[in-house]
């Protein structure tokens, strides 16, 4: 998934907090997803799978699509589908009732999704 940083200088402070908030929103989105599917699991085996398997399919979701060649909805498609992905991680939180966490990746996923727009980059790197 590109955003247009590797057109900009890394040495700009609000790439570089970009990138950061990213990075740890990507991790907030795989943890969140391990303790939801942890938490379903019967069994420790169960869990242990399911801890796996859930953020794995979450993950396989979000590559699946190319927003890159949807013309005008790509942006829209794939913020829409950055910002569900996170709320159900951070569902998966708050379902485990760590609400500290849950809210930390609502802050932090939305505080990455402002920084991309209002420096004027793009989730979608699109040449359609």
């Amino acid at each position: 998934m590109q955003t247009h940083i590797e057109h900009r200088r890394i040495s700009d402070p609000l790439v570089r907090t970009r990138l950061v908030l990213r990075w740890v929103m990507e991790l907030g989105v795989i943890a969140g997803l391990a303790v939801w599917g942890y938490q379903l699991g019967s069994t420790p085996v169960m869990s242990t799978v399911l801890a796996i398997l859930v953020p794995l399919v979450g993950f396989t979701v979000w590559g699946l699509v190319d927003f890159e060649k949807v013309a005008r909805s790509g942006e829209t498609l794939r913020l829409i589908e950055e910002l569900l992905l996170a709320g159900i991680a951070a569902a998966g939180f708050l379902y485990v009732g760590d609400e500290y966490l849950g809210w930390a990746l609502i802050i932090v996923t939305v505080a990455h999704h402002s920084l991309v727009f209002i420096s004027g980059d793009r989730l979608v790197d699109r040449d359609v």
